[in-house]
């Protein structure tokens, strides 16, 4: 049961990802923004509360993730444009943490 369900996850992940690629894909005056998606994943899910409440040490490890991400991201951009986006993806940090926080206040 348990591969099962890992082999479910791994499904599920390679059908949001083909989504995320046609959705990229898609003509027109439709553009889909990472942050868009990063919002949803952060927001709509709301797994980082449970995460913060359940397994702190790895609501760590993934702003560590997101950190290294951003670094990914400010690589490829412009000198004088890394600031604006280091700022903007700065605040996901800043989320994470601020929902451990809440999360450890409630319990």
């Amino acid at each position: 049961m348990l591969l099962d369900s890992a082999s479910q996850a791994e499904r599920s992940e390679q059908v949001l990802v083909l989504s995320l690629r046609r959705l990229v894909g898609l003509p027109g005056n439709l553009v889909l923004l990472p942050h868009s998606v990063i919002d949803a994943l952060l927001e709509e899910v709301g797994w980082e509360g449970k995460m913060a409440k359940e397994q702190p040490e790895l609501l760590a490890e993934e702003v560590r993730h997101a950190r290294l991400a951003l670094e990914g991201w400010e690589d490829l951009q412009p000198a004088a444009d890394t600031r604006s986006l280091a700022s903007r993806l700065g605040g996901l940090a800043a989320h994470l943490r601020r929902s451990a926080n809440d999360r450890e206040a409630a319990s």
